[in-house]
């Protein structure tokens, strides 16, 4: 088993213990591969049940359940950057703004109401944007080019129409 493991996934997987009997506190590993039914383990392991002789069908089972905790690896990361930089007190929803300038009034204001830049912060994001529009699809991410904020946040904001960010 252990060399068939090997060959298919290589450094995808390390194996760590090999257990006969074991109780949910011995467990220790994010995926578990079992040859048994209905085993009892923390809501926090991935469990893929595996015939005693792998065969093709375990090792599909095994890459979708390696491909799911690498997928789930990354969302927390980003959840966790998510949490790391942006604050319900930042976010906006329902705006009418009718034009760039406006948006990013509005939104070096909220960043200056919660001492999270200085007050030269919108020339400063002003500048960027003549620089280059922030643009990317629907979505603009105006910054300044100095690293200069007390703390990093990002503001949301959602307008109920298009704003023209470029010319």
């Amino acid at each position: 088993m252990l060399t068939s493991l090997s060959k298919h996934f290589g450094d995808d997987i390390s194996i760590s213990e090999i257990k006969t009997n074991f109780s949910n506190e011995d467990i220790n590993s994010k995926l578990i591969l079992t040859t048994e039914d209905n085993i009892d383990v923390k809501d926090n392991n991935y469990v893929v049940k595996i015939t005693p002789f792998l065969t093709d069908t375990d090792v599909i089972k095994i890459k979708k359940m390696i491909n799911k905790i690498r997928h789930d690896v990354q969302t927390d990361k980003i959840i966790k950057f998510l949490h790391e930089f942006t604050s319900p007190n930042l976010f906006f929803n329902d705006l009418n703004f009718k034009n760039k300038k406006q948006c990013l009034v509005y939104a070096a204001d909220k960043l200056l109401q919660y001492q999270y830049v200085g007050k030269d912060f919108l020339n400063e994001i002003c500048e960027r944007e003549r620089m280059a529009p922030t643009l990317f699809d629907t979505v603009a991410m105006p910054h300044s080019l100095k690293l200069n904020a007390k703390k990093s946040q990002m503001v949301v904001m959602i307008n109920n129409k298009p704003i023209k960010w470029s010319v």
